[in-house]
């Protein structure tokens, strides 16, 4: 049999012949074709929908995995080692499944016997309006824990799209995908800067207000930085490639203008994540290039690498101005407490979580005095946002399986820089989200799931029998099943994501301000307004503002007692201050002048 090599001069057997490419079948090519586009516009248009963070946005994006997977899955199939699901796949779909089952009511008898503490903010949800419900569920706020179950059917989606291009057409393909993406992206986050844009693409208009320099589809800055990372490292790696998809050229322009981007966003993690990234790329080649003969003719690209990399740091610097500088060299690290702040939360939801996506809504009863009016939507570390709305053994089992999966020897890190590159991509990746909340981002964990997928599919890794026997052993149905099964979910998701999620916890606020706001100058619209109120209470049962404007409604309209309401929110949220001001009043109206002073100190 012949051989072949890899990008490394690594010897490999010959595929087989219905997969090498003069014999593959015309039907075939046009199936790989598509599965490339369909993986591209998934990659590229999830970042460009403002990081797919909207849940009318992640729905298109999340059916159009789905049916990647499916074009995919015929594919996996004609190879008789391809025919196992992706070990990986599995740990996603896994994932999603128990964040599912997390949104499912039970009966409160049986919710108090398996997490006491989520059944007690369900029990005393409603208070107020003198009732108690009947079913309550794991996750105390239902309808972001369908969007986040959602979110990792869209990655397993993904991965497993991303493991069969890359089988099928090579890694470099899907890698490429990735680093265009990130290039398109810091060149439109560019132009809206030089125009001085308002709106992204003149159309959103963000809900808070952001410097010129900011507006972008990734509005937050340390979100852009970790995607561009994810594309300037793994573009390192390409350059580095014995016979390379993409002109040297252009690889090593793209990754220039990625790490500009990185500088520009003023993100300190992100500039920090970079620089760690390339020193770790260039311990993992050293150490490759000490084991090979040939490192005369890796030269020449290590050059090219380390001319990029320059090219894109002046490019920063020729394009910064005052307001990236100052915020690159600030001192404010606030928001590394906030890790710290999760000790009571989890000591009380450690088993089981608080459901993913409710931390927003459950952390303010754990949140110390610091920043009164400050909302804390994560803790900016994944672990500790996993742990605390999955629960610690889930959390740690996630963690525990992806890292082993993804080690370096099991994936040939030293004996491919394509793999090294895209391999420190990921991990510098992670590890900037151990202080910013990237991960949490639709676009982030698509274009990493890609990236991962391009790594399991590598031929490289797939030398190690081990690794193949271990994807068979999980799989039991072949890839049209897991397809089919995904795709089947994913609907579903979709219907009860665009029912019960289709608007987050800040978007409610703001809609139900607006309508107290009508209700305080039509006296008859109110009625509709307390319907309106219990049914959001009912829909996320740890939320603190809907208890305050319900007290806000009593107090100004003298129909209701405000204390119920009161003390709900304190329960809810012990140093809000707002809460305490309006205590401070009702007590005054009552003449218990001490106390409210009191209230008000």
């Amino acid at each position: 049999m012949e051989s072949r090599r890899t990008d490394d001069d690594t010897p490999l057997p010959e595929p087989p012949a219905e997969l090498g490419a003069p014999s593959r079948p015309r039907r075939i090519l046009q199936q790989e074709q598509l599965l490339w586009v369909m993986v591209a516009v998934a990659v590229a248009g999830s970042v460009m929908a403002i990081g797919s963070v909207h849940t009318v946005v992640l729905v298109p994006v999340a059916a159009l995995a789905a049916a990647s997977a499916i074009v995919a899955a015929p594919l996996r199939e004609l190879g008789a080692r391809d025919r196992a699901w992706p070990a990986p796949s599995l740990v996603f779909l896994g994932l999603a499944l128990f964040t599912a089952l997390q949104a499912v009511p039970l009966p409160m008898g049986v919710l108090k016997v398996i997490a006491p503490a989520n059944a007690d903010v369900w029990s005393r949800s409603l208070l107020p309006f003198d009732a108690r419900p009947e079913w309550g569920s794991l996750s105390l706020d239902p309808g972001a824990t369908v969007v986040e179950s959602l979110k990792w059917l869209t990655y397993a989606c993904t991965f497993f799209s991303a493991t069969v291009l890359g089988a099928r057409r090579g890694t470099q393909a899907v890698l490429a995908v990735v680093l265009g993406s990130a290039t398109l992206l810091s060149v439109v986050t560019v132009a809206h800067g030089m125009v001085d844009a308002k709106k992204v693409f003149g159309l959103y208009e963000p809900s808070h207000s952001f410097l010129p320099h900011h507006i972008g589809p990734l509005l937050n800055s340390n979100n852009l930085a970790g995607y561009l990372n994810l594309g300037a490292i793994t573009g390192a790696g390409l350059m580095l490639a014995r016979r390379p998809i993409l002109p040297v050229w252009v690889t090593g322009l793209c990754v220039s203008v990625d790490i500009a981007g990185t500088v520009r966003s003023g993100s300190r993690g992100g500039v920090a994540a970079l620089i760690l990234g390339v020193l770790l790329l260039a311990l993992v080649l050293r150490a490759k290039s000490s084991k090979s003969r040939r490192v005369q003719r890796r030269a020449a690209p290590l050059i090219l690498v380390t001319g990029a990399v320059v090219f894109g740091g002046a490019l920063a610097l020729l394009g910064g101005d005052v307001f990236v500088w100052r915020e690159l060299f600030t001192d404010n690290a606030a928001k590394l407490k906030i890790v710290s702040w999760c000790a009571p939360l989890l000591r009380e939801y450690g088993w089981l979580g608080v459901g993913r996506g409710a931390f927003e809504t459950v952390f303010a009863a754990y949140r110390p005095s610091a920043g009164m009016h400050v909302v804390y939507t994560h803790p900016e570390n994944f672990p500790a946002q996993w742990a605390s709305e999955w629960g610690i053994p889930v959390a740690l089992a996630a963690l525990g399986s992806l890292a082993w999966m993804f080690r370096p020897g099991a994936l040939g890190v030293r004996k491919s820089a394509v793999i090294a590159g895209a391999w420190v991509a990921v991990l510098a990746l992670a590890l900037q989200n151990l202080a910013d909340l990237g991960f949490e981002i639709p676009a982030v964990g698509i274009a990493t799931a890609s990236v991962l997928g391009a790594l399991w599919s590598d031929p490289v890794r797939k030398r190690g029998r081990e690794r193949t026997l271990a994807d068979r052993s999980l799989s039991r149905f072949g890839p049209r099943g897991f397809a089919m099964g995904t795709a089947v979910a994913t609907g579903m998701l979709c219907v009860l994501a665009l029912m019960a999620g289709r608007y987050d916890v800040s978007a409610q606020r703001e809609s139900l301000h607006e309508r107290f706001e009508q209700a305080d100058d039509s006296p008859d619209q109110r009625p509709a307004f307390r319907a309106l109120l219990r049914e959001a209470m009912r829909m996320r049962p740890a939320e603190h503002y809907f208890p305050l404007l319900g007290a806000t409604a009593a107090f100004r309209w003298k129909d209701e007692k405000p204390m119920p309401w009161l003390q709900l929110t304190l329960e809810r949220a012990p140093v809000n201050g707002r809460a305490h001001a309006l205590l401070a009043q009702v007590l005054a109206s009552k003449g218990a002048r001490a106390q409210a002073l009191f209230e008000l100190r």
